[in-house]
């Protein structure tokens, strides 16, 4: 008896009364023998077949469902019952009102996907796991255990990658957090990753290969996986591909944008309005009065607020996003070329005040107009630029009125303060000003806590501003009841020296 690899017995030729003109006995050794491989050779093409019907339809199963879960997730609104429009993003410059696949095309890439990998699988499980299940099954004398020894090439070459790509990894490919960790640990975390994931699959497609091995049951893999075969190879090629459907009817590609300027450019005292991306600038003559800045404020803030609404019912992200009103700077277009140039600012959409208060908010940036200074307005507080140390006192004495709840009041490389009028008494704020006044080669900086910053003084001027905010007359003035600080840095014959206090 001869065994011809898949444990199915053969029985030898029994020796029998060679007859006159028969082969000789050792022809028909040699005919058995041929037969013999043969028949190893037809059983080891019939398991690979199994084998390679079983990856195939592993792998369709593994990546159709990765893929498949790529497609529901993607961003997409569907329309008209048959297609996509794709929006990409919260950026509506890049939006597209065309539809790239229909839904019979995006399940039909899928195909090109699967294969994509298949190929891959294919070879690693003809070329390294069948010829190690066929050698494990003889050593072993068990095709059991030897389908073990098919996960062993594939454990020990996907480890050697891990290896070597965790030797690889540097800051420059790979973040921070794994760079970190130790060589070992860096391995095992690719292997559990990355490697286990792979082996399991491997481990899937033999032991399906295994219970498949079988009568009936090979019959049916060979023809699925022969199907899913044809199947991925027409996607692959790109055949049979369903035709992509026509532009999904939709608000054209910057029609909001269009409808904004056409509602605003009208209006009097508007020198131009300019959209770009999702951000819009109406700019304002340079002589528009308060009736006429109000008045554009609140169109601005009505139809962006009728276009965030009809948005959110077609559940797509509004066209502008941010709408700004600014003045135009001394009769030229320099404001719209740099906004941050405009004497004044107002941010209207997104805002933190309701449209109501739109007149108060007019009503403040033309008084810091008057007093010749920059105010933008984006949040709760305006910011403030003073244009020289000169102007400081005048201005901090009019944030009463500009300013009641506070703001940030600041000169160019020079002086910035974070005003608020229930951390800040008047007498701590005329202080503050004074020795800024006096010390014009200073920097001064008071930030949230409230403490104070004084920096690149002389000795002289620094014992000096330190007697003044330690006046005790400033003691106990701050509404809040928590001292003001102060921290004066300056250079002695020693090095650096800081005099800290609090006020009063």
């Amino acid at each position: 008896m001869s065994d011809d690899g898949s444990g199915t017995r053969i029985a030898d030729p029994e020796p029998d009364a060679v007859p006159s003109g028969s082969p000789t006995p050792a022809g028909r050794a040699g005919a058995g023998s041929l037969a013999v491989g043969l028949s190893r050779m037809s059983a080891y093409l019939r398991r690979s077949a199994v084998l390679a019907a079983a990856t195939i339809v592993v792998v369709s199963v593994v990546v159709g469902v990765i893929a498949a879960w790529g497609i529901l997730d993607r961003q997409m609104e569907y329309r008209d019952g048959d297609g996509y429009r794709i929006t990409g993003g919260g950026n509506p410059a890049t939006w597209s009102d065309a539809v790239s696949f229909s839904p019979a095309g995006e399940w039909y890439s899928v195909l090109g996907t699967i294969g994509t990998y298949l190929w891959f699988a294919l070879a690693v499980v003809l070329l390294l796991v069948q010829p190690a299940t066929e050698l494990g099954g003889r050593w072993a004398r068990s095709r059991g255990f030897g389908a073990f020894f098919g996960l062993v090439p594939v454990a020990v070459v996907g480890l050697a990658i891990c290896v070597i790509a965790a030797v690889r990894i540097d800051g420059s490919n790979s973040p921070g957090w794994l760079v970190g960790w130790t060589s070992f640990g860096t391995v095992v975390w690719l292997v559990v990753v990355y490697g286990l994931p792979i082996l399991l699959a491997v481990a899937a497609i033999v032991g399906l290969a295994r219970l498949a091995d079988r009568g009936r049951r090979r019959r049916f893999l060979l023809v699925l996986g022969a199907v899913l075969a044809v199947a991925v190879l027409a996607g692959s090629l790109g055949l049979f591909r369903p035709p992509p459907l026509e532009p999904v009817a939709g608000p054209p590609l910057g029609g909001e944008a269009a409808a904004f300027t056409q509602a605003l450019e009208p209006l009097d005292g508007v020198a131009s309005v300019d959209v770009l991306g999702a951000g819009a600038t109406v700019l304002m003559d340079a002589d528009a009065g308060a009736d006429e800045v109000l008045a554009a404020a609140l169109a601005a803030r009505q139809v962006s607020e009728e276009q965030a609404a009809a948005a959110q019912d077609a559940r797509v992200q509004p066209a502008i996003v941010m709408v700004v009103l600014a003045r135009e700077s001394s009769g030229t277009d320099q404001a719209a070329d740099d906004p941050q140039s405009a004497p004044w600012r107002l941010q209207l959409v997104p805002s933190e005040f309701p449209a109501d208060t739109l007149p108060t908010q007019v009503d403040r940036l033309l008084r810091a107009e008057a007093l010749g200074i920059q105010m933008v307005i984006t949040g709760d507080r305006p910011a403030i630029t003073v244009p020289s140390i000169a102007a400081l006192p005048g201005v901090v004495a009019a944030l009463a009125e500009i300013a009641p709840d506070g703001a940030y009041v600041s000169v160019p490389e020079r002086f910035s303060m974070v005003f608020d009028p229930l951390d800040l008494s008047p007498a701590m704020v005329d202080a503050i000003v004074g020795v800024v006044v006096a010390n014009p080669n200073a920097e001064f900086e008071l930030t949230a806590q409230p403490k104070l910053y004084v920096n690149h003084v002389t000795p002289e001027a620094a014992a000096a501003i330190d007697a003044i905010l330690r006046d005790p007359a400033l003691a106990g003035t701050s509404p809040s009841g928590y001292p003001a600080e102060y921290q004066i840095h300056t250079i002695g014959p020693d090095g650096d020296v800081y005099l800290e206090g609090t006020f009063g």
